[in-house]
């Protein structure tokens, strides 16, 4: 999961506020892409921040 270091505008012209935390994957560009309803969005490298959620963790933990 990432979590925006800013406000971020999708493809529709939603705004996506800085703290919003997103599941994102790698697309074949290496570039970190999130799902914005219908719309791949990438996002350049001073957007976002890799986070582990306490989710994440408690899965992580019980999977080991």
């Amino acid at each position: 999961k990432i979590r925006l270091t800013q406000p971020v505008r999708g493809l529709g012209g939603r705004l996506l506020p800085q703290g919003k935390v997103l599941r994102a994957s790698i697309n074949a560009r290496a570039k970190v892409v999130v799902m914005v309803g219908p719309h791949r969005l990438p996002l350049k490298l001073d957007q976002w921040e890799l986070i582990l959620t306490d989710e994440d963790l408690e899965e992580w933990l019980a999977a080991g």
